[in-house]
Order: C-alpha cells, then structure tokens, then sequence
C-alpha cells in the first residue's frame, strides 16, 4: 500500500506541475530563444556530422539546452542534420527552415515540451531527496509550492537555461544533504554531483553550488559530536569522489570535451569572468580588469535583485520564509529539526550567492539570471509553511487533524497555483498585488522586463486580421520570432530606435505598421516624440501598457 501511495502522489505531483506549463506552450515567444534554436541547429548538425568540436556556441555554455533543442530536431525535423547546410548564421537558419516548409514555431513547441518533460523529472528527484530527508507529506507539499512559483512556471516554458539551473542547483543541494544525514548512501552523492556538473554546462554562473557543497561536507564533519581525524579525511575523500563525478558528469554529457577540452573550458570560462569584470567577452576586450567596482556599485546591483525578489515572489512566499527562517533560528531540539536548520541556512546561502554574483556584475541584471535564488526561497517557504502549521497544530489540537491539514495544504497550493494564472500566459509578468499596495507610486520592477517578448504574439494576432494580412510589411520591436513566428506577413525587426535617426526614415515608408515596445523605448529615451502620436492599439498586460501599434503613416511625419 505504501508503494501504491508513493505512486499515486508522483502522478498526481507531476499533473500539478504539468498542467500550468503545458497549457498555452506556444502562446509567446522571448527574445532570446530564436538564438538558442539557431545555434541548436548548428549543434545538431555537429553531432550529425561528428564535428564535436562545434558544439561550443556561447560561453553560458548551454549545452542541456541545446541537447533539448537538438533532441526536438531529432523529432520534428531529423534530416536537418545530414542535408549538407553547414552551421548557418543569424536570418539564415531562418530563410532555410522556411525553405524546407518547416515552422519555426513548431519547433519552438517541440522543443519547449521536452524541457517541460525534463523539468517534471527533475522536480520528481527534488520530491524523492525531501522525501528522504524528511517525510512524504512535506516531500509532497514542498515540491509542489516549488513548481507552482509563478516566476518558475514562466521560466521553465522558455528555452533559456534558468529553470534547469535553479534546479540542478537545488538537486546537489539536497543530495548532498541526503548523503549527510541519511547513512551516506553512495546514491545521493552520485545524484549531488552528476546535478553540479550538469549545472555547470547549463550554465558557468551555477559555481556557487560548487562552493557550498564542499562547506556543507566540511561544516558537517567538523561539527559532528565526537569530532576525529578520522571524519576529516572522511570528508576530503567524499569531497574528492564528489568532484571526481562532477568533471565525468561534465565531460560525458558535453561531446565538445571528448575532443578539445582545454579549448572548451578555456573559452566557456574566461568568457564567463571577462562579462563579469567588464561587461564583456574577451574577444571584444584586451584583457582581463576589473573596472568599474567599488561599494555604491554592488550595493546597488544588490539592490536591484533584492527588489525583484520582494515584488516577483508571492505573499504566501514571503510569509513562508519569513516563518522558515524564524523556525531555523530557535534552534533544533531533535535530529529533524536540526536537517531542517541546516537545510534552510543552506538554502539562504544559496539564494543569497546568486544575488551577490549578478549583482557584482557589471553586464545588464534581467531577473532570470537569479532563479535558482528564487527556487531556493520557494523550497524555504514550502517547509516554513508547513513547520507553521504543524506548529500551530501542536499548540492547538483541533487543528492537528489529518484532514483539516491536508485541507490546509491544499488550499495553500491553490492559492499560490491562482497567484501564477493570474498572469497566464505571461508568467513571467507576475507581480506581488500586496506590494504593489504596500508600495503605491514606487516603479513596479517587472516592467523592466516588459521587452522580454511579452504581448507581441497578442501584436501579431491583431495585424493579422487586416486584410491582406500576409502582404504587409511591419517594424516590430524584437521582430525576430517574438513577432514573426505569429504573423504571416514580413516582419523588420527593430530593437532601440529614436525619431532622429535617419534611418527611421528610410525604414519606414517601405513599412505598412509600427509595433512599439513602448514603455522601454520610452524609459531608455529613445523615443520621446511617441507621445505626439496617436496609436492604432495599444496591448495591455496585468495593467501595463506593454505595446502600441502605429499605422507607418503616423511615423512619416515626425521621421526626420
């Protein structure tokens, strides 16, 4: 019976997971994922053609995802690797999907499943190491309040790495943890570092769990009751064998280090410190030096992350890791009490290490970059939330039920599942209505992300309408995919623009409409003539005026 159970709450936690990033799959498009399927392509076709050596792109260095996006190759379009094309550069994958009657869109979707189909395996492993450290009820409920982040949901449907990090992160994190507190079971260390290292190839920013896994391993050893020479070198070759699986981790699943290591390591992560120090990738920079840093400058990245973090998590989040943490402070007075501790500070660590790596960086601070920060608070709070109550059920008896707290829990998850389909399908756009209250007349944050590639299908559908809809010519912002996978006529891509520039006036006249990512042109001041002008539509998203579309004759005039 216990196995049927077990069962049945898997099934039933992958359906809730499930369900909020299936439905709508192909409703919108970011503006970096027409990237990731172009330089996929060209990983596919490098796999096809066993040039190994071509499987190194960016230095993020992405490979899971370009191992998804491949795998969707291999499923909507597997030819694509022996049709003697070559690595194709930006418009010109494009133009030759077109050219062999491929959507590009649909690939998007394809792609886009199989991710969905690993994120729901990966939250599985998640439940299984709670599970192992605590029990299934609070196993069940945290993984749970973890897939319902609004921010993760919205996260985990695009092709850009973040969802996979965050929790590949938080997997060596609890694996690590089991592997500590429940008999040292090879497993759970095999799983903790096979998740850093794959971590790592999702992304060269996942270093701090490289970092904490190792001070876990010492903290544990030196604080253990009794402590012996013995458990310290027990450590170290724990520590050891970690790393050991990590590098094989990193080496068997990325074809590139079979062939050029060096190259690959050399590339990936004197990439990854030259953004950081300067902004940008040593090619583009003589060396390496760190410019610009100085306190005002990360207290002030700081800032930014810290106040993405209050306004894109949910009211329930908040009071779930402010009791968490409360609960981690008192103490521990049993040996579930104290992994819950160490757990929690862990978790803090981790959050608060990608707050401080983005933040000290001097390259732009989108709030994606910090998901695993924001995976680790909604484990925090899925655990404070239920310690409270159990708490609170201790104290008062009638609420110690079984049934009023499964009730609870559920209702809890509902409440967190109703914050994130609020936003649907943008997720991504969430933000926190109490602090939007507590806070009136303070920017919102998230409408820093409003050129992420939100609205411009809802942009698309409209021009759609209009007769002859596949023979117009439209300037959209962030053209490229966001736009053009939804509409059937021609798109000209347009990212910053100003009214003075010439070239708005060459552009134009050849153009039949003008879609405008209006409030980041607008905050960048490069287009402060659009108030003068009056829009055809403008697209509204959670009470933000995200777009407007302008007929091109309005644009003529004002152009110089």
């Amino acid at each position: 019976m216990t196995k049927a159970k077990e069962a049945v709450l898997i099934v039933v936690l992958i359906a809730i997971s499930a369900i909020p990033r299936v439905v709508g799959l192909g409703a919108f498009t970011s503006i970096d994922e027409p990237f990731w399927l172009r330089v996929s392509g060209n990983f596919f076709y490098a796999l096809g053609q066993h040039q190994f050596e071509n499987t190194l792109y960016e230095y993020h260095p992405a490979v899971t995802t370009m191992w998804v996006i491949a795998a969707g190759m291999l499923a909507y379009f597997p030819d694509y690797r022996r049709l003697g094309q070559g690595y194709l550069r930006p418009n010109k994958f494009d133009a030759f999907m077109l050219a062999k009657a491929k959507s590009l869109l649909e690939l998007l979707i394809v792609s886009r499943a199989i991710q969905v189909v690993l994120i729901l395996i990966l939250l599985v492993i998640v439940y299984a190491l709670l599970r192992a450290l605590f029990d299934r009820r609070s196993a069940f409920f945290t993984t749970c309040f973890i897939s319902l982040s609004p921010f993760l949901i919205g996260q985990s449907r695009l092709l850009n790495h973040e969802a996979m990090v965050g929790l590949f992160s938080l997997i060596s994190l609890l694996g690590i943890l089991a592997y500590l507190y429940r008999g040292g079971r090879f497993r759970y260390l095999l799983v903790s570092a096979a998740a850093a290292g794959l971590a790592q190839l999702t992304k060269s920013s996942a270093f701090p769990i490289v970092l904490l896994v190792p001070a876990a391993v010492m903290l544990h050893a030196m604080t253990t009751t009794g402590i012996r020479t013995s458990l310290v070198l027990g450590a170290f070759k724990t520590l050891g064998l970690w790393l050991l699986m990590l590098a094989a981790a990193y080496v068997i699943a990325w074809p590139g280090m079979w062939v050029a290591p060096v190259a690959m390591l050399q590339d990936v992560y004197g990439n990854a410190v030259s953004y950081a120090l300067q902004g940008t990738r040593t090619s583009v920079a003589a060396g390496l030096e760190a410019r610009g840093f100085g306190l005002p400058s990360l207290v002030h990245g700081i800032g930014i992350y810290l106040n993405d973090l209050v306004w894109r998590t949910t009211p329930l989040t908040a009071l779930g890791v402010l009791v968490a943490v409360a609960l981690a402070v008192r103490g521990a007075r049993n040996e579930k009490e104290s992994v819950f501790r160490w757990l929690v500070s862990y978790a803090v660590l981790l959050a608060a290490a990608f707050v401080l790596l983005f933040g000290i960086q001097r390259s732009p601070k989108p709030p994606h970059y910090i998901l695993t920060s924001y995976v680790a608070l909604e484990m925090i709070a899925g655990l404070g939330l239920l310690r409270g109550w159990e708490l609170l059920g201790r104290r008062f008896p009638r609420l110690d039920g079984r049934a009023i707290t499964n009730l609870v829990l559920l209702l809890l998850l509902g409440l967190q599942l109703a914050s994130a389909m609020s936003a649907y399908p943008y997720y991504i756009s969430y933000y926190n209505p109490v602090v939007e209250s507590l806070r009136p007349g303070i920017q919102n944050p998230t409408l820093n992300e409003t050129g992420y590639g939100v609205g411009l299908d809802q942009a698309a559908a409209y021009l759609a309408t209009k007769p002859d809809a596949k023979d117009l010519v439209v300037l959209a912002a962030h053209g490229l995919g966001s736009f053009s996978y939804y509409f059937p006529g021609h798109t000209v891509a347009m990212n910053d623009f100003s009214m003075s520039d010439p070239q708005i006036a060459m552009i134009v006249p050849d153009t039949d409409y003008v879609v405008v990512d209006y409030y980041n042109h607008r905050r960048k001041n490069v287009a402060q003539d659009l108030e003068d002008l009056r829009s055809e539509k403008s697209i509204w998203i959670n009470g933000i005026e995200f777009l407007r579309i302008y007929p091109a004759s309005v644009f003529l005039p004002a152009a110089p």
